[in-house]
């Protein structure tokens, strides 16, 4: 089977509190036959704390999705954005996002 990659959204102020939602959520998903790709990460590496907005995020995410040599294969950590909203500066939530089998 393949890699396919995700890119998904979770609430939270620090990506520790948003990652550990996040894998609740996706194993949660998994067991009820859903993807649940986060689920099969145990790691994430911070790409940006400065925080973008939700498009310019999911932007740089699909640019970072390029293949094994961008540091997000499945074998690799998932990345994490964090995202402000519109007009914002502070913190709303993060956008992880890697590749997964």
């Amino acid at each position: 089977m393949g890699a396919e990659s995700f890119i998904e959204f979770q609430e939270g102020t620090t990506a520790a509190e948003a990652f550990s939602v996040a894998q609740v959520t996706a194993l949660r998903d998994l067991d009820e036959g859903c993807d649940g790709f986060l689920a099969s990460k145990d790691s994430y590496k911070v790409v940006s704390d400065t925080g973008l907005t939700m498009t310019a995020a999911e932007a740089l995410a699909a640019q970072l999705l390029g293949g094994p040599e961008d540091g997000f294969w499945k074998w690799d950590p998932a990345g994490a954005i964090a995202v402000t909203g519109e007009g914002a500066s502070a913190t709303s939530g993060w956008l992880f996002f890697g590749w997964a089998d």
